[in-house]
């Protein structure tokens, strides 16, 4: 495995559902419009940039940049709308992955991991009470817990899967390196030789009883891999919950070819899959999309399951939700720059869907930030006015894609899940800059521990955002679209605010074997 991994350790950049009927078609057509056109505004759009970048050119560097930036927000924009295109297209053709059933046994043995570390054992005990029930004959369960300091986080759980009986093992482990990704390779280690499939589960989710039911059938011929939607119990961020639930609608539903990555928890994986291509790999922090990749650069079929199987617990504080995005964005960039030339040689068909499940998260803020912090000159108007319109270009269609979200998912109001996206716009900003500039994030876990409070979220950050916005605002004159940008960068801290105030007010927990899209609201 050391082998297959070791690309991804050296690199760093100088190396390398049909419409319904009756009033539900009313909610379904606008969507499908708003689609349809946002390509040709996106085409609109580009022209404008380039007619204003050609305009503001000059021999420095710094418009140069700009107008690369320029470019690339478009070409983001664009693989974005191709992937909810083909979501809706997907829906539309009522897409399912056709593929047939491999392999004779109905109900094959499934061995279901769960890694923890230092998680509250309170939380732990529910997430294997929840697998204690499932509908499904031959299946283990194997608790890892490692490098957790506290023996009385630990044995409480040992306790607990002796009392659940001999279906669940525990192992303790006081010191394993490799982060998750190490503790999911000693889990399939110590599998049982019947084993045919596995089940990741985060520790902290409660999946229903017939997970695996629904799960299984998707597991064709050619498929080496099943992924379930993540969704939370503590949904009380309403806006937080639109925004995950937008990300699967958007580009995990057009896994309909079977491009579909893994997101690390609710993944049915094929044993045979994942031994052949060395497992799961530590040299990056997010193990789940670097296999989800490599699986399908091997010719598998990755397919998605677009009902909710089992809810997990939402980051309390939002220091610890910027730690989670920082996380992913850093990750996934690094899956993606370090695997160029693996995603190239995908099948046409797979291309853009990898590649915007793995940008899913990236936000365009940093340069504009830095350029109207130093184009406050008359000598600059042209380079803030390509900085403004592309960065309004790509709010607008990030709107236009929150609105054209299916209307099953409609419990939250557009605005509230893009004010949650934008929310972590600076974690999307930075992250993969530092990822394409060859810096190492070490794994860090999301901490369950943090008590709910507000944290700073208009500290640092926030506050430098605010300021850089209010001076361009109060620089830009008489160029609207420019004091229009700025306006809108120093209101992002205001949204992380809002952001922190909606994680405060507590769980809204809801029955679990509620069967339900990925957002709901009772």
């Amino acid at each position: 495995m050391a082998r297959r991994c070791e690309a991804l350790a050296v690199w760093s950049p100088a190396s390398e559902h049909r419409p319904a009927s009756g009033r539900t078609a009313r909610c379904v057509l606008m969507p499908r419009a708003v689609i349809a056109i946002s390509p040709r505004a996106l085409a609109i759009g580009a022209g404008a940039i380039g007619a204003l970048a050609l305009a503001a050119w000059s021999a420095s560097v710094a418009t140069v940049l700009v107008i690369v930036w320029a470019l690339l927000v478009v070409a983001l924009s664009a693989l974005r709308v191709r992937a909810a295109w083909s979501a809706r297209a997907a829906a539309r053709r009522g897409d399912a992955l056709h593929d047939p059933p491999r392999g004779r046994d109905p109900e094959p043995f499934v061995s279901i991991h769960v890694p923890c570390c230092d998680e509250p054992p309170e939380i732990v005990a529910a997430t294997l009470d929840a697998l204690a029930r499932l509908d499904w004959p031959a299946f283990e369960v194997i608790v890892l817990d490692n490098n957790t300091p506290d023996p009385a986080t630990w044995r409480p759980l040992e306790r607990h899967c002796e009392r659940l009986g001999s279906r669940f093992r525990f192992h303790h482990v006081a010191a394993l390196p490799g982060a998750k990704a190490a503790a999911l390779n000693l889990c399939l280690a110590m599998s049982d030789p019947r084993t045919e499939l596995v089940l990741t589960v985060d520790a902290d989710y409660r999946v229903r009883p017939d997970a695996l039911r629904r799960m299984h059938p998707l597991l064709g011929h050619r498929t080496s891999h099943v992924q379930a939607p993540q969704a939370y119990e503590d949904d009380g961020a309403v806006g937080l919950a639109r925004a995950y639930a937008s990300y699967f609608e958007r580009y995990a539903s057009a896994a309909g070819s079977g491009g579909m990555l893994l997101t690390g928890t609710l993944s049915l994986i094929r044993v045979e899959a994942l031994r052949g291509v060395g497992g799961w790999c530590s040299a990056t922090i997010t193990e789940d999309a670097d296999l989800g990749l490599r699986l399908l650069a091997a010719g598998w079929r990755g397919a998605y399951l677009p009902r909710v199987v089992g809810r997990g617990f939402m980051p309390d504080r939002l220091t610890e939700l910027r730690k989670q995005r920082r996380r992913w964005v850093h990750g996934n960039a690094q899956v993606l720059f370090g695997s160029l030339r693996r995603v190239a040689r995908l099948p046409r068909r797979l291309r853009a869907t990898v590649a915007a499940q793995l940008t899913a998260w990236f936000q365009p803020w940093a340069l504009p930030v830095l350029g109207f912090a130093l184009f406050l000159g008359d000598a600059h108007r042209g380079a803030r006015l390509v900085l403004a319109v592309s960065l309004l270009l790509y709010v607008a269609h990030e709107l236009v894609l929150f609105i054209a979200t299916p209307r099953r998912l409609l419990t939250a109001r557009p605005l509230e899940g893009l004010g949650a996206h934008l929310a972590l716009g600076w974690e999307g900003a930075v992250a993969w800059l530092e990822a394409l500039a060859g810096v190492r994030l070490g794994f860090q876990r999301t901490s369950k521990r943090a008590g709910r409070g507000r944290g700073s979220s208009l500290a640092r950050a926030g506050a430098a955002l605010a300021a850089v916005g209010l001076a361009g605002f109060h620089g830009a004159g008489g160029e609207p679209l420019v004091a229009a940008a700025c306006l809108f960068l120093a209101g992002l801290p205001l949204a992380s605010h809002h952001l922190a105030l909606a994680l405060e007010r507590g769980p809204g927990v809801p029955a679990l074997g509620t069967d339900r899209p990925v957002v709901e609201r009772t």
